[in-house]
């Protein structure tokens, strides 16, 4: 299983520092050879639901539908 140490954001990181172009083509193979991180997974679905939330009820503040979202993952035992 990757580690923190190999997420995306780290990845894209390396190469920027080490002077690769992040063109296009160079990004798309990236993103097929990737190998999500539990944590990257994690960050990918809540953020998914807050938007969800968020566009179902304008109202309601970024907090509060996080708030929201960790509420109902515990009573599910997520």
């Amino acid at each position: 299983m990757p580690t923190l140490a190999s997420s995306w954001q780290q990845k894209l990181d390396a190469l920027r520092g080490s002077g690769i172009i992040l063109d296009l083509p160079t990004l798309v193979a990236l993103a097929h050879s990737h190998a999500l991180a539990a944590e990257e997974l994690h960050a990918i679905r809540k953020a998914w639901v807050v938007r969800e939330l968020q566009q179902q009820q304008p109202q309601l503040k970024k907090h509060r539908a996080e708030a929201l979202y960790e509420e109902a993952k515990k009573r599910l035992g997520l």
